[in-house]
């Protein structure tokens, strides 16, 4: 199991590159065997855990009401 983490300078929203690292951080996962990567979003950017789903079966929950807890199993 691993935790994700990506942070996007505010000077670079909408061009793209959200999805790229996220695509490269789940595929380094699958290759170092992970099975499992978890990650906290911002409740007001939920959207964000809509870009995990087509990566593997995604689980989102909330333990507060400002973070979504997004569970990532990868094939």
């Amino acid at each position: 199991m691993a935790q994700l983490g990506r942070l996007i300078e505010d000077a670079w929203p909408r061009r793209g590159l959200g999805p790229r690292l996220l695509r490269d951080l789940v595929g380094f996962g699958s290759e170092a065997g992970l099975r499992v990567l978890r990650a906290q979003v911002l409740a007001e950017q939920a959207w964000i855990t809509g870009l995990l789903r087509p990566d593997g079966a995604c689980r989102v929950g909330s333990t507060w009401d400002e973070v979504l807890n997004a569970t990532v199993r990868l094939a």
